[in-house]
């Protein structure tokens, strides 16, 4: 019996990158204003708290999307794309490699490069 590797999962492209930090810092934010929350401490938590899937559906099987969802299994997300999407219709979902909190750092880096 041969068991087939699956196919490596591009790299996040930038756009997709941009998109998943923005919602870490909208989240964020509403954590630090709403619920008084040092910048810091809303940053963390928001961090750990975003999940962030990649899944491919038949339309654009060649294309990797992505799907946030906080504090959402593996299991939640198939789920819910599922339900989007329609079970045949859903050919992968796996986590992101590139996490939250490495997302966060990277935005925080590119944050102190613009106040430089």
């Amino acid at each position: 019996m041969v068991v087939e590797e699956p196919e490596p999962m591009p790299p996040l492209p930038h756009s997709q990158e941009t998109a998943i930090r923005e919602a870490l810092d909208e989240r964020a934010s509403i954590l630090e204003f709403d619920a008084g929350l040092p910048q810091s401490v809303a940053d963390t938590h928001e961090s750990n708290a975003l999940r962030v899937y990649r899944y491919r559906v038949t339309d654009h099987h060649e294309v990797w999307l992505i799907l946030i969802a906080p504090g959402c299994t593996l299991d939640d997300a198939r789920h819910t794309l599922s339900g989007r999407f329609g079970a045949e219709r859903l050919l992968d979902v796996m986590p992101c490699r590139q996490t939250p909190a490495r997302l966060l750092a990277l935005a925080e880096m590119q944050r102190h490069r613009q106040t430089a």
